[in-house]
């Protein structure tokens, strides 16, 4: 297998589109994308993963693939492909960054930012909770063996040679963002509906009690039950990322195949 430099012309560029789609899935891909990850992590991983996978996808590939025009249209649709189940797959983390931004919005923590390394972009300290908890969960449940796994299973869905593309998978993708979003709402649903019943009261006892400064006191009020219901809600936080991971594998599996 490692005999590189006797492999035939169709041999190395069958494994150089293996690499691409690899390489492609993963830099979109959740955690290992993190710019956190060092490059050449980026570069040696999907190298590994191609060497691992190719020996079974040249052994089933039937047509040849000499090196011509044509050529530049399978690598760029390799990279399209992988770019795209990756961002699919990190679809998953959608759903956590939109249940923390609509929590912290809630407690009034929304105006309390920090630099969020894997966005790049700004997040709240409620949302970077979120965040990380859901990536350690789902490193710890093999998350990431499944998308993995669909990953190495898109080579037998779509093969290499396979030269059209169907918008059909595009329109799967977008109705699961908005499954994502239903999903964000709900993981925040348990602090949404304390923070909205406390709401009630203070405002009911303000009107009775109108010597005590409701404004005041609910701020540090919600702040502080907002905090509690998140760690009492945290083993149903946890199985609804467990579910939003098979959910979100068992979409790519399906989109794959609608292309």
């Amino acid at each position: 297998m490692f005999d590189i430099y006797q492999w035939s012309e169709p041999k190395i560029i069958i494994f150089i589109l293996v690499f691409l789609r690899t390489f492609a899935f993963l830099i979109s891909y959740p955690v290992f994308g993190s710019p956190q990850i060092p490059v050449h992590v980026k570069v040696l991983l999907p190298l590994v993963i191609s060497f691992t996978v190719f020996p079974s996808i040249w052994t089933n590939n039937t047509i040849e693939i000499s090196f011509n025009d044509a050529i530049l249209w399978f690598a760029f649709k390799e990279v399209i492909l992988g770019l795209f189940f990756g961002t699919v797959a990190k679809m998953i983390f959608f759903s956590l960054n939109i249940a923390g931004q609509i929590i912290s919005a809630a407690m009034g923590l929304s105006a309390a930012q920090f630099f969020n390394p894997y966005l790049g972009s700004q997040s709240t300290v409620i949302e970077q909770f979120q965040f990380m908890i859901g990536s350690l969960f789902f490193l710890v449940i093999n998350g990431h063996h499944l998308m993995l796994t669909g990953m190495i299973e898109s080579f037998q869905i779509i093969p290499l040679t396979f030269d059209t593309l169907n918008i059909a998978g595009v329109k799967s993708a977008a109705l699961i963002g908005q499954e994502i979003l239903v999903i964000g709402l709900k993981m925040s649903a348990p602090v949404l509906i304390s923070i909205l019943l406390t709401q009630v009261g203070m405002g009911i006892i303000g009107r009775v009690v109108p010597q005590i400064n409701v404004l005041v006191t609910s701020l540090h009020l919600t702040i502080l039950l907002g905090i509690f219901v998140i760690f009492m809600s945290a083993p149903m936080f946890l199985n609804q990322v467990s579910g939003l991971k098979e959910y979100v594998a068992d979409s790519v599996i399906k989109i794959m195949k609608e292309f």
